[in-house]
């Protein structure tokens, strides 16, 4: 008499039976089945706890991914993994067409109806025999969905633009080589020799090992793919999860979960009220701003740097797409004869052909005599990615007046006596308003606006300094500016970009992080200042600019002088103002986020105002 093992893991029955051809050794002929009884053990499968449990899994190892491993080589264990990858690449050997051919999930998939085959000989053709072909596919899937939001390159690319759509992590194909190795031992089941077994778990490790040995994977990205294998194994072709009924280990456990939700509520609703607190703040500031500033606030600067990084490699600009026309000029106006000869040279288009318009500048102010104010151009800085537009104001040192004003939170302290907005005095000669620079706490100098001092001026810092006549200029503080010129209006951020008409060694790599946290080679919203030869001030923001590309940008539009200013989605601001039927606002570039009346009302940040002479 033999026992024969149900046929799926979801039988409820057990059969017990007299056979002659058992597996195990002849038996009396005429065998007869002598009993059905249920199986009181097996219970009903929760399909609903397996899909929150493979949801979990995905979210989990997508913030994982985002902010551990983000992709310009950043990340939080960034440093351990390429510490373990280098101790594994001891052979010296680069990926083979052997590796990239484990790493295809065509290519596994491929293989799983080989493995099907194989496995006819240990029974007759069922749906056991096909399962390592669906769950290996469910394993991909579930590892796939992570990988294509991460983005990370493999070993040799981290920070490279032509390998961002990459998916590393998690392995898509360790994630199925594990699955399929075990699935394919437990289809075979218990006629499956040792050496079988044996040798299908050898073939998987060594097609992983294949992969980190010749740096083809990162190790952390071959364990997590293992790990989301082992969990589709389990959850769809080994042990099932099963109702369970009560016991007093279940009731402590509902206990302590209620422990545990009165703790989260402890702890937060002083955390949600603080998070409330920021959102009602006075001042303009969109809710992803005041989101960031809170998670800032709050001691999470590194995981928003984290996802900075992440979303701005998720949104990286096409090196092949093309534009047909630039942007408008936001506003014209209509200056003298003899005036246009005050307008700065045209500038040479750096893509041939050029565009219509591009680098002509089109006077956008004038005062009483015709004399330009402000003009404004548009080009396309980056030759690598001819899509990406620029616009660049310059603004007449002899016909303007900049002022510095402070913001209800920046540069600190509150607001100042304008109110954080553009004074109600000098609303009838507003011609512009542009953004200032970094908040505070991400730039090591100091300022001076309204009267007020912020911390300290640094020596070596870039600076932009207002005179007493109004007039402005870029210079490094303790170089080219000091307090003894006297000066009524400071702000510090980072360090110069550009001197003497020329880039400074170490702004195209970030040598040092000294222009900032975001690496230069993901793109963004960016600005800058500087100023000519002459004494006037440029103005250059545009979105997807790396650092490279804006100081290429600020020396091409006539800065011998330049320094960085704010940076990143709403924060790039240049708005120009007509007052004709009524003031209306018009930004420099159309799809700067930002509305064109910004810093009419009172704002968060510091910015300048530029106003008729």
């Amino acid at each position: 008499m033999t026992w024969a093992p149900p046929h799926s893991e979801s039988s409820k029955w057990i059969e017990l039976r007299s056979t002659n051809d058992s597996p195990f050794g002849r038996h009396p002929a005429g065998g007869t089945a002598l009993q059905l009884t249920p199986n009181r053990h097996r219970r009903p499968v929760d399909l609903g706890r397996r899909a929150a449990t493979i949801v979990a899994v995905v979210l989990w190892m997508t913030g994982f991914g985002i902010f551990a491993v983000t992709p310009d080589g950043t990340g939080l264990v960034q440093s351990l993994d390429s510490q373990l990858s280098a101790s594994l690449h001891v052979v010296g050997w680069g990926p083979t067409e052997l590796t990239r051919a484990l790493g295809s999930p065509i290519v596994i998939m491929l293989a799983s109806p080989v493995v099907c085959l194989v496995l006819w000989k240990f029974g007759p053709f069922g749906k056991r025999q096909l399962r390592p072909i669906a769950v290996t596919a469910v394993a991909g899937l579930v590892a796939w969905l992570p990988a294509v939001v991460v983005r990370r390159p493999s070993p040799g690319h981290l920070g490279d633009l032509s390998a961002a759509n990459t998916t590393s992590f998690p392995s898509i194909a360790a994630a199925m080589i594990a699955t399929l190795v075990l699935t394919t031992i437990a289809a075979a089941g218990i006629r499956a020799r040792l050496g079988m077994r044996v040798t299908i778990v050898g073939v998987g490790i060594g097609a992983i090992s294949a992969r980190l040995l010749t740096a083809s994977a990162w190790p952390m990205d071959e364990l997590a793919g293992v790990l989301v294998g082992l969990l589709i194994y389990r959850l769809l072709d080994g042990s099932i999860i099963r109702h369970q009924p009560s016991s007093p280990l279940a009731r402590r456990s509902r206990h302590l979960g209620a422990v545990t939700v009165a703790a989260m509520l402890a702890i937060g609703v002083p955390v949600g009220w603080s998070y409330v607190t920021i959102l009602r703040a006075s001042g303009d500031a969109t809710v992803d701003q005041r989101t960031v500033e809170w998670l800032r606030d709050n001691g999470l600067t590194p995981l928003v740097d984290r996802g900075e990084s992440w979303w701005l490699w998720r949104n990286l600009p096409s090196p092949t797409a093309t534009i047909a026309e630039l942007p408008a000029p936001p506003i014209t106006t209509n200056i003298t004869a003899s005036a246009d000869s005050q307008l700065p040279p045209a500038l040479a288009a750096t893509i041939q052909p050029s565009l219509p318009g591009e680098g002509i500048w089109t006077a956008a102010t004038a005062d009483s005599a015709g004399r330009p104010q402000i003009a404004t151009t548009t080009l396309r800085p980056d030759p690598s990615h001819p899509s990406i537009v620029a616009g660049v104001a310059w603004i007449n040192a002899a016909t303007t007046k900049l002022t510095l004003i402070a913001g209800t939170r920046q540069p600190g302290g509150g607001a100042g006596p304008d109110g954080g907005h553009v004074p109600a005095a000098s609303l009838g000669s507003l011609l512009a308003v542009f953004n200032s620079g970094y908040k505070m706490k991400d730039t090591p100098g100091g300022a001076l606006i309204e009267g007020r001092t912020t911390r300290t001026m640094v020596d070596g810092l870039a600076t932009l300094a207002v005179r007493k006549d109004g007039t402005a200029t870029v210079g490094e503080w303790g170089t080219d500016l000091s307090a003894s010129q006297g000066y009524i209006g400071l702000r510090q951020n980072l360090h110069l970009m550009v001197r003497n008409g020329v880039i400074i060694e170490g702004v195209t790599t970030n040598a040092g992080g000294k222009w900032g946290t975001v690496r230069n080679t993901l793109p963004t919203w960016r600005s800058g200042v500087g100023v000519t030869a002459t004494g006037d001030l440029l103005y250059v923001g545009g979105n997807h600019l790396t650092l490279a590309v804006l100081a290429n940008a600020l020396v091409h539009a006539g800065a011998v002088t330049a320094m960085e200013l704010d940076i990143h989605r709403g924060m790039v601001t240049f708005n120009l103002f007509t007052h004709q039927p009524k003031l209306t606002g018009h930004k420099l570039l159309p799809d700067m986020t930002r509305p064109a009346d910004r810093y009419l009302s009172a704002d968060w940040r510091d910015f300048v105002m530029v106003t008729s002479r």
